[in-house]
């Protein structure tokens, strides 16, 4: 009898061990989120065409699904080529600390964001290329990011404004401005002449493709 009742005593602390970890982990996966979409980021997040190309920048904002918690939701990222700009959304979650991001229109630009460091004005880490169907990572294309953010750093100036000695200036996307001087800059255009992918070992592959058609 005694045996018995150390048993499902041991039993019981297991399970609150185990119970408590799960607890801390959504804790700190719902920090993380709340920092996250807190933040209007910008920086280098390792972005290509199908022609070689690597964007100049990029702008990423990520927003809760709902108000009750600030673990998943919806996104948008911006991408600054010197042609123009072009809009990806995605859908987005935190697990265990590894932000997974997944692009609905374009698969070839889901990632997972992680050994992170994320703090009011700056988020930093690595973002790696990833098949949300399969769960592969491609850690040959890991590369490591440093965003800013946007509010706190550029303010009423704008993204287009900084950069215009470097021969890039934001379209206004908002209007239906062209890329590459016709239709949507949303990448679910169908007519669109350019493809995009993330990281450079990827977008050879895809850029060799292109000239092979």
């Amino acid at each position: 009898m005694k045996s018995n009742n150390l048993r499902h005593y041991l039993y019981s602390i297991a399970i609150m061990f185990i119970a408590l970890g799960a607890f801390t982990s959504c804790d700190e996966d719902e920090m993380t989120g709340y920092t996250l979409v807190n933040g209007h980021w910008f920086g280098d997040l390792d972005m290509y065409d199908n022609y070689g190309e690597k964007a100049h920048g990029s702008e990423i904002t990520f927003t809760p699904m709902n108000g009750y918690t600030n673990r998943y939701g919806t996104g948008i990222e911006v991408d600054y080529f010197s042609r123009g700009t072009i809009e990806h959304y995605f859908t987005w979650e935190i697990i265990d600390g590894v932000i997974q991001l997944e692009f609905a229109d374009n698969h070839n630009l889901d990632c997972i964001i992680r050994d992170y460091d994320i703090r009011s004005y700056r988020f930093r880490g690595y973002i790696i290329p990833w098949d949300s169907w399969t769960g592969e990572i491609f850690e040959d294309d890991a590369t490591r990011f440093d965003l800013y953010d946007y509010d706190y750093y550029w303010g009423s100036r704008g993204y287009g404004n900084y950069y215009d000695g470097y021969g890039y200036v934001k379209a206004d996307v908002t209007n239906g401005d062209a890329f590459w001087g016709e239709g949507s800059a949303d990448s679910t255009a169908t007519n669109a002449k350019t493809s995009y992918i993330r990281g450079r070992n990827r977008a050879r592959m895809l850029q060799e493709a292109a000239a092979a058609e």
